[in-house]
């Protein structure tokens, strides 16, 4: 410190060449050293440095309008490098108390700092001050120099928290659409009123975009503030898709806020709105509705499940492809009892049997997927937004949802588009006998079988409770084989019990009802008649939904006596067989 204190005193008188600069006073040059060719760095008693062009008329200073300012006898180093820099020593003296007693003297400290100045671009500067975080000296470079201030509004964006205050300050004022959609489409906030006003946001500037390129009545729609920076050119296409994908996101938030609140009436806890998984929900809006369907159905999800295919009922497309909703109530597990999501499949094939022939006429009493109750706060999730709101994103998704099926050719049971009538009987049918074949469960079956017969048969107005065509032969070949399996202990397939011709289904109900008149046998002194018992028990019933019952057990006892001496079992057979 001594020794730089020393050289400021040593300092020479400025030159005769420069005007006006006084031994001692605040003007007197103290250092000149060229900064390249034509230009000189300068440094005066009073701390001014500047760095000034030579020219025809004198000296202009190339820092702007006035010298860069530093404490008084700044010590300079000699530019080097290319680009040129140099460094400025600066020294300040400041009184400061004495620790000691009161009467103590003032003392002295003298604080010594060390910068450096550097040739730049004021494009690197703006950009240095950004990356410092020195916004405010930024945004003065980008008016002064007419720069596009988006990368402050950027970088302040990305040090906030999604917020509306956030939203209004930093992302709505910058200029790049592109960025801004970006941003919109992938921050996930863990609140959810944040990230509904963040995907409103974007929604609002593709309208406005969209808007002015219609007004121009041209191909493109140019967004930005120009050519020095933060300006981009969107096609009309991509922001039309980015506006899909957003509405697509915010239909996916109303839903996922719908869920927490079924799901939490289910447990008996409260339905508060609950903070975001931002993992579990970026997987969730990212997913195509019918694999989000799958997923809730897998994991036997019933009040989520029923959320999401509420929220996506389609009064206004009568004949749009539902296939994808049995597609989703086919994902839940063969093992799971119907009973349980009864009024999932109820309202689904209604769904699918609106799209038939006749559209809404043919199912004007009932109403689909619209169908599945919800509690009021559920319906208040859902309904967020307003109904203009709903139908952009119903038909956002309505869209993403043809293209899927369209690229994947359908899915489900039978890897085909259900709709109507026809299409949900055959999905039935399908569904019916892969849960028999899956888990070996005939009364799961049945009751699958039932559920949809009862649907099929009310949307036609019959009132019989039953469906007709496949269904009902279906139905009536697994009630059939219900008492063959749980009552004569058969370990017949659904699949096999089919195959056979009524003769072989007639003897294998005399094989079984043989082996039960056997074990009966043990309580009774009669074999006869304990296997009329058994027969007309247990076999009648099921032989009953035979076409022709009597004939068949006729032909049976007559193909019994003819094989050999006449015992008890087919005499019981061929008495049951005269009396019925």
């Amino acid at each position: 410190a001594a020794a730089a204190a020393a050289a400021v005193r040593r300092v020479p008188e400025a030159p005769a060449l420069f005007s006006g600069g006084g031994a001692g006073s605040p003007s007197q040059w103290l250092a000149v050293h060229w900064w390249g060719r034509a230009a000189l760095v300068l440094a005066q008693r009073d701390g001014a440095v500047s760095v000034s062009s030579i020219g025809s008329s004198g000296l202009r200073e190339l820092l702007g309008e006035r010298p860069e300012s530093f404490p008084p006898l700044p010590l300079l180093s000699a530019p080097r490098g290319d680009p040129p820099s140099f460094f400025v020593l600066t020294r300040e003296a400041h009184a400061v108390a004495a620790c000691e007693g009161e009467g103590e003297p003032r003392r002295r400290v003298e604080a010594w700092e060390l910068h450096s100045l550097r040739r730049t671009t004021p494009e690197a500067l703006f950009k240095r001050k950004v990356d410092l975080g020195e916004y405010g000296d930024a945004l003065t470079w980008a008016r002064a120099y007419g720069f596009c201030a988006d990368g402050v509004r950027q970088a302040q964006w990305r040090e906030s928290e999604v917020s509306r205050v956030a939203i209004s300050d930093y992302l709505s004022k910058v200029a790049s659409l592109r960025w801004v959609l970006a941003e919109a489409a992938s921050r996930i906030p863990s609140e959810p009123d944040a990230l509904a006003a963040l995907l409103d946001h974007g929604v609002e500037r593709c309208d406005a975009a969209l808007c002015a390129a219609a007004a121009e009545d041209a191909t493109t729609a140019q967004v930005g503030a120009g050519s020095k920076g933060g300006g981009v050119d969107l096609s009309g296409r991509d922001i039309a898709a980015w506006r899909r994908r957003l509405l697509r996101y915010r239909k996916r938030l109303r839903v996922w806020r719908a869920i927490a609140v079924a799901e939490a009436e289910a447990s008996g806890g409260g339905g508060g709105d609950a903070r975001l998984d931002t993992a579990a929900h970026s997987t969730f809006r990212d997913a195509h509705l019918t694999a989000a369907a799958a997923s809730l159905a897998q994991s036997g999800r019933y009040a989520a499940l029923a959320v999401l295919l509420r929220a996506h009922a389609a009064p206004a497309a009568p004949r749009r492809d539902c296939g994808w909703v049995l597609d989703a109530v086919a994902e839940v597990a063969e093992v799971a009892d119907p009973a349980d999501y009864a009024p999932l499949v109820t309202c689904a094939l209604e769904q699918v049997l609106r799209t038939g022939d006749g559209g809404d006429e043919a199912g004007a009493e009932t109403e689909g997927l619209r169908g599945l109750a919800m509690s009021p706060a559920v319906e208040r999730a859902l309904s967020r937004g307003g109904e203009a709101a709903a139908a952009a994103e119903e038909e956002a998704e309505a869209e993403e949802v043809a293209a899927e099926r369209a690229r994947t050719g359908g899915g489900g049971s039978g890897r085909i588009a259900y709709a109507g009538r026809v299409g949900a009987c055959a999905w039935l049918c399908a569904r019916v006998r892969q849960i028999e074949a899956r888990s070996g469960l005939l009364d799961h079956a049945i009751t699958l079988a039932e559920i949809g017969s009862e649907s099929v048969a009310v949307f036609d107005g019959s009132g019989d409770g039953e469906g007709g065509g496949d269904l009902s032969r279906l139905l009536g070949r697994l009630r059939q084989l219900e008492p063959l399996v749980y009552e004569l202990g058969a370990a017949t397939s659904l699949q096999e019990f089919e195959g056979m011709s009524a003769a072989d289904r007639l003897q294998l109900l005399l094989d079984l009802g043989e082996q039960q008149a056997a074990d009966a046998e043990r309580s009774s002194a009669d074999a006869v008649d304990a296997y009329a018992e058994v027969l007309r028990a247990r076999i009648w019933p099921s032989l009953a939904r035979e076409t022709q019952p009597a004939a068949l057990l006729r032909d049976a006892a007559v193909a019994a006596c003819a094989r050999g001496p006449v015992d008890g079992t087919a005499r019981a057979a061929a008495g049951a067989a005269g009396a019925d």
